[in-house]
């Protein structure tokens, strides 16, 4: 029986060890040369990944449509697309509404229109953690940036340096 995760994750990390890369340009090589060289390894893969991608693609298209009600239309969209809602416009808020939001720690979603307080309140710091998280990331590359002048970052730091970078902006 072959170990299809193993081998899969050894022809990833084969691909992508030359320096830099297009994830998108090596999955579709990887895919090609699979197609002929091993059709068994991508079936088989594929099969073993198959909830975790359907995951995955419910989760991408969650977060396109969020994404696509908050950049659609002037700011004050939302304010008028509430008013014609109000007014008796059922579709008016569709594009906020209809939005799906992680409300509980076991990953349940619903619609914006169904979220009551304690799951407004849930989505909201699911956020705040996010902002947190992301703030730090930035923290840390601006602090590399102050550093690296010329040159890639390989040769300024260590790993243990970055490391001990990273700690310092979590304290």
């Amino acid at each position: 029986m072959r170990d299809f995760a193993t081998e899969m994750r050894a022809l990833i990390d084969a691909e992508t060890s030359a320096g830099p890369y297009v994830s998108r340009h090596i999955a579709r090589d990887i895919v090609d040369k699979l197609e002929t060289a091993d059709p068994e390894l991508l079936a088989g893969w594929l099969h073993e990944q198959a909830e975790q991608l359907v995951w995955g693609a419910i989760n991408y298209r969650d977060r396109s449509r969020r994404a696509h009600a908050r950049t659609t239309g002037p700011r004050s969209a939302f304010a008028e697309a509430a008013v014609r809602h109000d007014e008796g416009d059922p579709r008016a808020m569709t594009g906020w509404l209809g939005c799906r939001y992680v409300v509980a720690p076991e990953g349940t979603r619903k619609v914006l229109a169904d979220l009551n307080r304690d799951e407004l309140i849930y989505v909201a710091r699911g956020y705040e953690k996010d902002s947190r998280s992301l703030a730090m990331e930035a923290a840390f590359f601006r602090a590399l940036a102050r550093k690296v002048k010329d040159g890639p970052v390989s040769e300024y730091f260590t790993e243990d340096q970055l490391l001990r970078l990273r700690e310092s902006l979590l304290s």
